[in-house]
């Protein structure tokens, strides 16, 4: 089953909540790339991946859906999971939060006494802020601490589900608690509320305003320790005029482009700039995938 990656177009964040977490609002997309994860019923619970570092531990997000679920249902089934990790770690690309959600939807589908879609998605919400937008194919808005998730048809969305998108990655992560810590530490580092309603309907009603729609807060804070973010950035559009953006709280950034012709300049550069790097090419999950 795939376990989609996922891209921020928009992400604005307007403060810091009494509850500790961000007020924020993003358009987001699922991609028909990610990591592939197989659940099977079994004589007794087990767990594999290709990635050394993820492990049957309670930290594996993947557990936790496990056992979250189990306690919410009542499904005792032991299954065995194994995961082929494709999406980088720490890349702002979702991996995680996808598998979580992803391994939510295959027990559910296990499950001769399945929970609902909508208390599904509450659900995984208990796991991860952004677990619940893993539900919606296409494109959505984000809200609240990232729970409110509104699937969304916007104008710009016929033109972006043509575009073959470009993911890069160089190589080391970047904690999005840390991205937020240090974004609360600067007050007018927020967004305004009425100008985040501005956006999001130029967003709504302005079919040819994406690529100057596209904003992410966190990279204010990112870009100033993670100078090689910014530097590619810079020589890229240099080079072949193709801009590039951050996604979530980075470290992975995209690119959209037309056709093919671009791609192998554009993969140069990031070369260049970055050395062997993860480089991959995708698009729009049109059809829901999990």
């Amino acid at each position: 089953m795939l376990s989609p990656a996922k891209i921020n177009w928009y992400l604005r964040v307007a403060g810091k909540r009494s509850d500790g977490f961000h007020e924020i609002a993003s358009i987001v997309s699922l991609l028909n790339f990610g990591d592939e994860l197989t659940i099977e019923t079994s004589a007794q619970d087990s767990f594999e991946s290709n990635h050394l570092e993820i492990t049957d531990d309670s930290g594996n997000l993947i557990i936790q859906a496990r056992d979250l679920y189990r306690e919410a249902t009542g499904y005792a089934q032991p299954v065995a999971i194994r995961l082929d990790k494709q999406i980088p770690l720490g890349s702002g690309f979702g991996g995680g939060s996808s598998n979580a959600s992803t391994t939510l939807i295959a027990l559910n589908n296990l499950n001769n006494r399945a929970l609902e879609a909508q208390s599904l998605m509450q659900l995984s919400a208990q796991i991860g802020s952004d677990c619940p937008l893993f539900f919606n194919a296409g494109f959505s808005i984000i809200r609240g601490r990232g729970e409110m998730v509104e699937p969304i048809q916007i104008p710009a969305s016929e033109v972006l589900s043509q575009k073959h998108i470009c993911l890069m990655h160089p190589g080391f992560p970047i904690s999005a608690a840390w991205a937020y810590q240090t974004l609360a530490m600067d007050a007018r580092s927020y967004t305004p509320e009425h100008q985040i309603k501005k956006e999001l309907l130029d967003w709504k009603n302005n079919p040819s305003s994406y690529q100057a729609g596209i904003k992410n807060d966190l990279s204010k804070s990112v870009f100033h320790k993670y100078v090689s973010l910014p530097t590619l950035i810079d020589f890229v559009y240099e080079q072949t005029g193709i801009r590039i953006y951050m996604s979530g709280s980075g470290s992975g950034c995209f690119a959209t482009l037309d056709n093919f012709e671009g791609i192998e300049s554009l993969k140069e550069c990031v070369q260049q700039c970055w050395g062997h790097c993860f480089f991959e090419i995708c698009n729009i999950l049109e059809a829901n995938g999990i």
